[in-house]
């Protein structure tokens, strides 16, 4: 008997294909721009000069083009790695986005990002591989809220509850070191303190976590504790005179800054 031997065909594996690139010369220098219709301006400029079958000429200098190119294939967490150390770059980093018409943060709100951050949490003891998606997430989430203070407009109205959960998420990411690398945690604060009022308890609880990586001495305030301190009890002592002190009694600022001299003394 003969044998018959069954031919088997082998299925072709299915190919992704990759993301398309265009060419983009800023300046001296030609970019290979991935995924070009997450920067519409770019796009938009690329079907201009398509319609009216025209060559793009060199575009002017485009601050960090190289490190938001690359987040946007990468992920916006690896701005922080590649970023100054500064607020003020990241003020520009920001504006750049704008100019670029990129979608930071989705439409999402304080309250969205701070869902990610309580949803998403990663426990320390727990580092198996399904949580790095989530690890992830969350770092993305940590610059889109970077970014949402330094760029967002919040609605007057609304202004103390948006505090508390800005509060509540920077305190989140200084309070996660093995989640969040040094970089992230000193900007988003940096951020936070520069768009909001910061108390004089929510400073302390901030300064705790600098305590415990030694960068401050456990048993003194910092100069920005004090500040606070001193902004706070100002306050405290306009009020209470306008409202309950006479005039007649002479109690002036003097008699609650003693106070305080003494006590930082």
């Amino acid at each position: 008997m003969k044998q018959t031997t069954r031919s088997t065909s082998q299925v072709p594996k299915a190919t992704t294909k990759p993301p398309p690139t265009e060419k983009i010369r800023i300046g001296d220098t030609e970019y290979l721009i991935e995924e070009i219709q997450r920067i519409p301006y770019f796009a938009s400029l690329i079907r201009f000069h398509e319609s009216s079958r025209s060559s793009i000429p060199p575009h002017v200098h485009i601050p960090y083009l190289p490190i938001i190119t690359n987040s946007i294939k990468n992920g916006l967490h690896t701005l922080f790695e590649n970023m100054p150390s500064k607020l003020k770059d990241y003020r520009i980093l920001c504006e750049t986005l704008n100019f670029l018409c990129v979608d930071v943060a989705h439409n999402r709100t304080l309250q969205d990002i701070s869902h990610d951050f309580q949803s998403k949490k990663v426990s320390r003891k727990n580092k198996a591989r399904k949580n790095h998606k989530h690890e992830l997430i969350a770092r993305d989430s940590a610059f889109q809220l970077l970014y949402l203070f330094l760029q967002g407009e919040f609605n007057s109205d609304s202004e103390i509850n948006n505090s508390d959960t800005a509060y509540n998420s920077t305190m989140f990411i200084v309070s996660h070191p093995g989640l969040f690398c040094a970089q992230t945690r000193k900007m988003v604060r940096l951020a936070y303190e520069d768009r909001f009022y910061v108390t004089v308890n929510q400073l302390h609880a901030l300064n705790n976590w600098d305590r415990k990586n030694g960068k401050l001495n456990a048993l003194s305030y910092s100069n920005k504790e004090w500040d606070a301190i001193m902004v706070e009890a100002s306050r405290y002592e306009r009020r209470f005179r306008e409202q309950t002190c006479p005039r007649s009694l002479g109690i002036g600022w003097w008699a609650i800054s003693g106070h305080f001299d003494l006590w930082r003394r």
